[in-house]
């Protein structure tokens, strides 16, 4: 059965003081398998910037590609302990 990202979401953005400078945002990674079913949801939470005139799309894109290389890392460092313990 193969599994696919279906979904990629921001649940909630905290910290939202004016004096914060950074805000954590939660963004949940949804994959399904080929009869459309959620098998598993995934949330991490990301420190994003809060600046001036920064828009929620902004904030949203990059908690988005923070939390996308922090999965690539977990992916990268299971393979290269794989493939040492064969």
């Amino acid at each position: 059965m193969s599994h696919y990202l279906t979904a990629i979401d921001i649940t909630n953005i905290l910290n939202n003081q004016e004096a914060d400078i950074f805000r954590r945002a939660e963004v949940v990674f949804t994959v399904e398998n080929d009869e459309g079913a959620p098998v598993n949801l995934v949330t991490l939470a990301v420190d994003v910037a809060h600046e001036d005139g920064i828009t929620f799309g902004e904030m949203k894109q990059e908690a988005i590609a923070k939390a996308a290389s922090i999965i690539k890392v977990i992916a990268d460092n299971l393979r290269a302990k794989e493939a040492g313990s064969d």
